[in-house]
């Protein structure tokens, strides 16, 4: 059942040009769902997508990538694939790392549009009419995100988004606060374009921004960016205590910084500058006392800044699907 999949190779880059892209009035859905250790929730997601309204003539496929669970996961994704009469895929990632994960995804995606949706999101059942009808109306548009609200309100009001003011992706601050990881959808072009996520990031690795930095680079790479509150999701992350917050403050200030090292060291000065201000900030925060994590959000941000530059930035990036010109994103036959 499962296919295992561990990185773009040369072979598969030779396999893409045999294929030939989806021809249809109607665009074709590669819904992607990354996942790990969580087979009582992705089965709850799976459920929910056979609540889904699906426009007349819009096809819909399902890939499952499994980042290396130890958990009942693949028996889920049998039951999936019996469900969905084969429109199920699942592939298992051994390789640590949701921008890895994500990345896999998009290699057997067949769709003009890929939609990304975490396995701990639940998603309102005129989610896919929503991206379909803001796809259709914009040909200029590159990417989509929407409105999270949390699934139980017992839980923290963290990675929500609950704005109702649809809003254009405009500057670099935008790409860790307007946006919502959780749920978004691109077009095929623009993933290309830039070359997937970079698989140095993500859950799984010691820097979560994998989002943030694909934001921000279709951004660079001329996309247009819209948030619409009408694409309509509930996060179930059930994160209720301070550890569980300061855990996600400190994962997220870590990514930052490594984003911030990423587009530094490529000479990107918007997110230098964009650098700078943070830092000032969170320093200004801190001796006025208004800072709501105090010293150690500061060293977090450094740490991260400091891990990757020493890590990655400091030399040539040469290998990995976000170094080439040319991501392995498999077109339809």
């Amino acid at each position: 059942m499962a296919s295992r999949v561990s990185s773009f190779g040369t072979s598969a880059r030779h396999r893409l040009a045999r294929h030939s892209p989806h021809q249809s009035s109607k665009p074709m859905l590669s819904l992607i769902v990354c996942t790990r250790n969580r087979s009582a929730k992705l089965w709850h997601l799976l459920r929910a997508f056979q609540s889904l309204e699906t426009p007349l003539g819009t096809t819909v496929e399902f890939i499952v990538v499994d980042n290396g669970s130890t958990d009942e996961t693949p028996r889920i994704c049998a039951l999936g694939e019996e469900m969905f009469g084969g429109r199920l895929r699942y592939f298992f990632a051994a390789k640590p790392g949701v921008g890895h994960a994500r990345n896999m995804g998009l290699a057997q995606a067949r769709g003009d549009i890929f939609v990304f949706i975490d396995d701990d999101v639940v998603p309102r059942h005129d989610w896919l009419t929503v991206i379909c009808q803001q796809f259709a109306a914009d040909a200029e548009l590159a990417l989509l995100s929407g409105q999270v609200q949390l699934h139980d309100p017992l839980d923290l009001p963290l990675t929500i988004r609950t704005s109702t003011t649809r809003r254009s992706f405009d500057c670099v601050a935008d790409a860790f606060s307007l946006l919502a990881g959780c749920h978004f959808a691109v077009r095929r072009q623009f993933v290309e374009k830039v070359s997937g996520f970079d698989s140095h990031f993500g859950a799984g690795t010691p820097f979560p921004v994998e989002d943030s930095d694909f934001f921000y680079r279709v951004w660079r790479a001329e996309g247009k960016l819209v948030y619409e509150p009408s694409m309509f999701v509930w996060h179930d992350h059930g994160r209720r205590s301070t550890a569980d917050k300061c855990g996600i403050v400190r994962g997220y200030m870590i990514g930052r910084g490594a984003f911030y090292s990423k587009h530094v060291f490529a000479r990107d000065k918007s997110v230098l500058q964009a650098f700078y201000w943070e830092l000032t900030g969170l320093l200004k925060a801190l001796f006025r006392g208004t800072s709501k994590y105090g010293w150690p959000s500061l060293g977090w941000l450094l740490r991260g800044f400091a891990s990757h530059t020493l890590t990655y930035a400091w030399r040539p990036r040469r290998s990995g699907p976000v170094a080439r010109k040319g991501l392995a994103v498999m077109k339809p036959s």
